[in-house]
């Protein structure tokens, strides 16, 4: 069964992706992004370094019922 931690990046990549298709809106890099996982660093600095006016932050939360299983 999937971990949060395996489908979490998956997730983050493919919310990446949609994001650069929505005209007008500047996405950071994956890479760059990325660089700041794990790291305790307040948002003002990370949009600093990362040349952005907003930043988008979550958390991934697996379904008590399970990844993809529907509830009972």
């Amino acid at each position: 069964m999937p971990t949060s931690m395996t489908v979490a990046p998956g997730f983050t990549e493919e919310l990446l992706n949609v994001l650069t298709q929505v005209n007008g809106l500047d996405v950071a890099g994956r890479t760059s992004s990325f660089a700041f996982k794990g790291k305790n660093e307040d948002s003002g600095s990370i949009a600093q370094k990362l040349h952005v006016a907003t930043l988008l932050e979550g958390a991934y939360v697996r379904p008590a019922t399970g990844l993809g299983s529907p509830p009972s």
